[in-house]
């Protein structure tokens, strides 16, 4: 079993790329274009893969047709992206506040 672990530890351990796509959100680059969703001879749905330019993070989300409305969108996030042993929430403060303890520290050296 892995021991809970506070927010600050596991942001310290964290890569730069990583943070900042918690702070910004996931830049986005298109992989894939739509693959179809058959039943039987009928197409009933689309999927779109995306990924991640700074961390590597997978998207893959799912269309109904014929409206084209998004359904579901799944992750396949890095290894080490996610955070083990630290259950919840990272508020976003906290991420913004650990890259400009790194900015602060870079300028110091």
């Amino acid at each position: 079993m892995v021991a809970k672990r506070k927010a600050k530890t596991v942001l310290v351990e964290a890569s730069d790329d990583y943070l900042q796509c918690r702070d910004l959100m996931h830049a986005w680059k298109w992989v894939t274009d739509f693959a179809p969703h058959r039943e039987e001879r009928k197409i009933t749905a689309m999927t779109r893969t995306l990924v991640c330019m700074r961390c590597g993070t997978e998207r893959h989300d799912e269309y109904e047709l014929p409206s084209f409305i998004k359904t579901k969108s799944t992750y396949s996030y890095p290894e080490d992206y996610r955070m083990v042993g630290f259950k919840g929430h990272v508020p976003v403060a906290e991420v913004r506040r650990e890259l400009y303890g790194r900015l602060k520290k870079k300028a110091s050296d």
